[in-house]
């Protein structure tokens, strides 16, 4: 006990000192925070035998019967559900596509069904406003056409859904964050500070390479390595998932045959997502490529292409474009 306050008296000195100095708050902030948890007692943490592992009547009962155990955090699309069991602490889930096919909406949409069963979300907005991220979600919410929202173009009838749904929204546990730039140590301190205040249980970043490294590199590569290592502890040590959304290189725009379904090679730096991701999914709508296709109208495809802890698989949804809002399949068919 008195070696650790004797260290807890080093990091405040130091942390005076880096104060006077001058330089970037957030990390000092951040170096301060790593080394004071580090400090702190370990309370359930260090090796284990598997007998103290499983020595909790919860933890048994998942792994003797693991129709029991904890379902993840839903993303509200059945079938991406079943094959996933859900979201789970401690994973990092990559969700790529290509520009204007769907990234935000489809995390939006995770998020606004997880709020409405009390979910706590933070979103780290960093190509949107935060009054952007709102619009999108309330049209979502009250399948209103997002263009004639922000034309203004709505009827009577058109603005009670909306009054409706935002009533909802504003009951939401949504935290959003709208910097336009990051380096992954102040997203990191902000994740710690939200999640002690707010008790976050998802979170998700728009978009992976908008995020930098706390030390500019030359090599983008290294920098985006250190972004989703950055990410991936982030979700261990808070043990929530954390969904990051990223671009795909212009390969897929290139690949012959026709067949324009991304792959994980696509990933843009692809390296380190393709390895520290638990779960990638890519947004596939073939009505993007060829517009010409009316049978296509609608129609998306969400490809599993990695599972850590499971299968992959191939996903039918339904995209509802007027309202930027991914659905079930079964339930668009049946409006």
């Amino acid at each position: 006990e008195k070696s650790r306050l004797r260290r807890l008296w080093t990091i405040s000195e130091e942390l005076r000192a880096a104060a006077l100095e001058g330089g970037k708050s957030s990390e000092i902030i951040d170096s301060s925070l790593e080394r004071l948890i580090e400090t702190a007692p370990v309370v359930g943490g260090g090796a284990k035998s598997v007998k103290e592992a499983v020595n909790n009547q919860e933890v048994y009962q998942s792994l003797v019967n693991p129709s029991s155990g904890d379902k993840g955090i839903e993303t509200g699309i059945h079938e991406l559900d079943e094959l996933t069991n859900g979201l789970h602490g401690g994973e990092l889930v990559v969700i790529g596509a290509r520009t204007s096919t769907g990234k935000t909406a489809f995390a939006l949409g995770i998020a606004a069904h997880y709020c409405a069963q009390g979910g706590s979300v933070l979103i780290f907005s960093l190509e949107m406003t935060r009054l952007a991220l709102i619009h999108r979600i309330l049209c979502a919410e009250a399948r209103v056409n997002s263009q004639n929202f922000r034309k203004g173009f709505l009827t009577k009838e058109q603005r009670r859904p909306v009054n409706a749904a935002l009533t909802e929204i504003m009951k939401w546990k949504l935290y959003i964050d709208e910097q336009s730039s990051h380096d992954i140590g102040e997203l990191l301190s902000i994740s710690r500070r939200e999640s002690a205040q707010h008790q976050i249980d998802l979170i998700i970043v728009d978009y992976l390479q908008l995020v930098h490294a706390r030390n500019k590199q030359d090599n983008r590569v290294a920098e985006i390595t250190a972004v989703t290592q950055g990410l991936k502890k982030l979700a261990r040590d808070q043990d929530i998932p954390v969904i990051a959304l990223s671009q795909l290189s212009r390969a897929v725009e290139r690949r012959g045959g026709g067949d324009k379904r991304p792959q994980l090679s696509d990933l843009r730096e692809s390296g380190s997502i393709e390895q520290d991701a638990d779960v990638v999914v890519f947004i596939y709508r073939e009505e993007v490529y060829k517009p010409g296709r009316p049978d296509l109208s609608g129609k998306a495809e969400l490809i599993v292409s990695k599972q850590r802890n499971g299968p992959t698989g191939v996903i039918k949804a339904a995209f509802l474009k007027d309202y930027a809002r991914f659905a079930n399949l079964e339930g668009f068919r049946a409006e």
